[in-house]
């Protein structure tokens, strides 16, 4: 049991607190957007407790449809972590995702329903915003559009072109075709130089810093 104050606003939330899931600032935002409307509906306060529970963990939003998955490891690693049993952790009542997407949508004073980032921030009075099934806090999914923006600027290919030597060089050190075969690493540096952004991802041990480094 915890020392969390859930005020009456919000008592559906007492069992998350007991858990061990929700802490004092998740409550007091789903306290503070239930008192932003009357009928305030009790999921709408669950989903605003976990939309900030999942940016407190590290998560730019909640997906909905994830959260048992999510909460149910998490609470197991604790439990082994404090060599406790798993079967006397508290069984939490979930919501259907759809039914919790319904409350949500239907919630238009504090949620804002959107089907695509926002080119420009959108700072308005909606303390959360829903996208397909992924909740987040208003800052949050401003940052995530301000980082979608900035990405969709850069990645316009460009028609960069290396010198003679240059290109002759890096034939050396990462050649096209290597036993036969299409090289990869080279096929990774050749999207580095024709654009903008470039990603370059593989496993540990694939090449990834070997590449980078030959081609800088």
């Amino acid at each position: 049991m915890t020392s969390v104050l859930v005020p009456s606003s919000v008592a559906s939330l007492a069992p998350f607190v007991d858990a061990g899931v929700l802490g004092p600032s998740d409550v007091h935002l789903a306290a503070w957007i239930a008192g932003a409307a009357p009928d305030h509906d009790p999921l709408v306060a669950l989903g605003a407790s976990m939309a900030a529970w999942s940016a407190r963990h590290g998560h730019s939003c909640s997906v909905l449809g994830e959260l048992a998955a999510v909460v149910a490891r998490q609470l197991a690693d604790r439990s082994l972590e404090h060599n406790a049993d798993p079967s006397e952790a508290i069984a939490l009542d979930w919501p259907e995702t759809d039914v919790w997407l319904d409350a949500l949508r239907a919630a238009s004073h504090v949620v804002r329903v959107v089907d695509t980032w926002d080119p420009a921030p959108v700072l308005d009075e909606h303390p959360l915003v829903l996208c397909g099934e992924r909740l987040f806090l208003q800052r949050h999914w401003v940052d995530e559009c301000a980082v979608a923006a900035s990405i969709r600027q850069r990645a316009a290919p460009t028609r960069a072109v290396i010198s003679r030597d240059a290109a002759a060089l890096l034939e050396r050190l990462l050649p096209r075709v290597t036993a036969g075969e299409r090289d990869l690493q080279r096929a990774g540096a050749d999207a580095v130089i024709a654009n903008h952004l470039a990603v370059v991802v593989g496993g540990p041990g694939t090449g990834k810093t070997y590449s980078v480094a030959r081609l800088l």
